[in-house]
């Protein structure tokens, strides 16, 4: 008798897996095919959009297709967890470190939120992204530290998400001078971008680029730069293409 409840006992466990395993599949499958919808507030937004090669039907999946061609070193992977909320998942193409896009998927609904960009979502979700996110690229010590009195790129990021709206109407569409270390040098769409660590321990970042339908103007100043070092920029902040984690800087060039 204990022999044949044992049987029983392994058999709907393992159709229990099964079953929540098709659950994440499903999730994951839904995300990929709903269509795509980036939060816009002006033109210079939708011309970003459309200088991605996204097009208003474009699904996640074009999206996360992006994001391997624009970093194709890295490798991301789909992945689906089970809420505290029934039929509700959260999905994520993310990197080894967590890092990458997330989504809230309601199935009974067919719904599906796009995290990254939701102040509410993030905040609800906070404790489930710091546990995936390994923080390694932007760990560093005390000693590591660097300490100047040039402006340091992670109090501007300080100021910034103190008050976006002040920051935004205090220095948009104007030149900000500031130094930090650099987390990730890269190429995007043809051009030479350098992300700069905004936070110690958080997913803050400032992008640093200098593109325009010509060509990239700065690619010469950053061949000789390397991941870890400190380095003086020199940019013009951009309101309408920063977002709720990323300060935005164009027409860049690296300060000797």
């Amino acid at each position: 008798m204990k022999q044949l409840i044992l049987i029983f006992g392994w058999a709907f466990l393992l159709v229990s897996c099964d079953f929540v395993e098709n659950k994440e599949k499903e999730a994951i499958e839904v995300c990929k095919n709903a269509k795509a919808q980036i939060k816009t507030e002006n033109d210079d937004d939708y011309q970003a959009m459309s200088n991605m090669g996204l097009a208003t039907n474009s699904t996640w999946l074009d999206v996360s297709n992006l994001l391997v061609q624009d970093d194709p070193n890295t490798d991301y992977q789909w992945s689906a967890q089970k809420t505290e909320e029934r039929d509700i998942y959260l999905v994520g193409f993310l990197s080894q470190y967590g890092i990458g896009l997330r989504w809230e998927v309601t199935l009974k609904e067919n719904l599906v939120r796009f995290i990254n960009s939701n102040e509410y979502l993030l905040s609800k979700y906070e404790r489930q992204i710091m546990e995936s996110t390994t923080g390694q690229f932007l760990e560093e010590s005390e000693e590591d530290q660097t300490y100047s009195d040039f402006p340091q790129a992670t109090d501007l990021y300080a100021k910034y998400k103190s008050n976006m709206v002040a920051f935004d109407k205090e220095h948009d569409k104007k030149p900000i001078e500031f130094e930090g270390k650099i987390v990730e040098i890269k190429n995007s769409h043809g051009c030479a971008k350098v992300i700069i660590q905004g936070e110690n321990d958080g997913f803050g970042r400032i992008d640093c680029g200098n593109c325009s339908p010509n060509g990239d103007h700065w690619s010469d100043e950053v061949v000789p730069l390397l991941v870890g070092d400190v380095v003086r920029i020199k940019g013009y902040y951009s309101a309408s293409l920063s977002s709720d984690y990323t300060i935005w800087f164009s027409k860049c060039h690296v300060i000797q």
